[in-house]
């Protein structure tokens, strides 16, 4: 290598990620990675507290969650408790939630670590998960929302930085997962469903040039075909590809996407559902999902993502 060039931590994982494969005949993956180990063991034993005080691995009430330490905008800046920055990040709202959260860690946390090392890789946990639990208590708060936050998505949002993560990748389960959703919604939607679509689409429309309230909209609308679905456990599954997906996948083609031509999609989408057409539901979630993804290719992603 010439005299001065470093190589890139990118390079770095994926050399790791070779060189796994071979320290695995002789070491058991995990054991020399303190801070990955701790970290699972937190979301798991954080967990059990949860279900034993709430009887249910399907969801954390709220009122159990703040008093457990989930993050929220009255909580921060309202009461001063900084804490919460740091103890939303080991709470998760159900077992499908902490599962794939603890799955991620299990499987980019090492390779993380050893290249970073262990203290920057507890660094990372920490600070990456405090400042999106932050941003997203600040968020609600400037805009007079009543919103809760937990988990590690802030902390994954961190390794997705160190480039340890597919964005690509997530973004191919979210096309698995949110295709047949919208066909479930079609089946099962209510009126007030509809009607939280359509809202959601005309919030955007009356704000065009404004990028927070496209993202914020856009968020809301898949949400809101998640929820029509009716699949908790599909549910689960996509919110959590969404909440580690959506804001990379928004910068990354924010210089790309056409957003009329994204709620118009939405707009087709809702058309199918309000018909009760399952196939058509499918067919246009799948043209709007092909279409973000054809847009990441066409920008490209950074090196390992």
């Amino acid at each position: 290598m010439a005299s001065g060039a470093a190589p890139s931590y990118a390079l770095a994982i994926r050399v790791s990620i070779l060189d796994d494969r071979r320290d695995d005949r002789r070491a058991r993956w995990l054991d020399h990675d303190p801070v990955s180990r701790t970290l699972l063991a937190l979301y798991f034993g954080v967990f059990i507290v949860e279900v034993t005080g709430t009887h249910s691995a399907w969801e954390l009430p709220p009122a159990q969650a703040l008093a457990l330490g989930a993050t929220h905008s009255l909580a921060i800046f309202g009461e001063a408790r900084y804490e919460t920055l740091f103890t939303a990040s080991f709470l998760h709202v159900g077992v499908v939630h902490v599962a794939f959260d603890a799955l991620l860690v299990w499987q980019a946390g090492p390779r993380v670590e050893r290249v970073l090392g262990s203290g920057r890789m507890a660094s990372i946990a920490l600070v990456a998960g405090a400042l999106g639990n932050l941003l997203s208590a600040a968020r609600a708060w400037t805009s007079y929302l009543s919103q809760m936050t937990a988990g590690a998505t802030g902390a994954i949002a961190g390794m997705l930085a160190t480039e340890a993560t597919s964005i690509a990748e997530l973004t191919e389960v979210r096309l698995l997962l949110e295709v047949p959703l919208a066909g479930l919604a079609a089946e099962h939607a209510t009126p007030a469903a509809i009607a939280e679509l359509v809202r959601a689409v005309e919030d955007a429309e009356r704000a065009p040039d404004d990028d927070l309230v496209q993202r914020e909209t856009d968020i809301r609308f898949h949400r809101a075909i998640v929820e029509a679905g009716g699949n908790r456990v599909a549910g689960a599954l996509t919110a959590w590809c969404s909440a580690v997906l959506q804001p990379c996948l928004k910068d990354l083609i924010a210089p790309a996407i056409v957003e009329a031509v994204a709620r118009e999609q939405h707009r087709e989408i809702i058309a199918a559902i309000e018909q009760r057409k399952p196939v058509l539901a499918e067919r246009a979630m799948r043209v709007h999902l092909r279409y973000l993804a054809d847009l990441l290719e066409t920008v490209g992603t950074p090196a390992g993502r």
